[in-house]
């Protein structure tokens, strides 16, 4: 699995398929905690960090705009971006 850029929205959140929700520094976190996940293959990532905390507020969904085109939303907040699975035949 991996992230290609063509797969990254910017003003977009893919709704109705989070598995889980967490606080990350940056999107390369939230990618890394997506593949640690294993139904994880998308993640929603909101733009701007917590003044509290400096995390930002991480979403790992079990689709992809690929499977679901209709639940890509506009939203400002967030970033979305989607991974695609490689199929290894060994």
């Amino acid at each position: 699995m991996y992230f290609p850029t063509y797969y990254f929205f910017a003003d977009r959140r893919l709704i109705n398929h989070k598995i889980k929700a967490l606080h990350v520094k940056d999107l390369d976190d939230c990618e890394l905690h997506c593949y640690r996940h294993d139904n994880c293959v998308s993640v929603n990532i909101k733009k701007d960090p917590d003044n509290a905390t400096g995390q930002r507020e991480c979403e790992l969904n079990n689709s992809t705009h690929m499977e679901h085109d209709e639940d890509l939303k506009v939203d400002n907040a967030y970033l979305y971006r989607g991974a695609k699975v490689i199929i290894c035949n060994i």
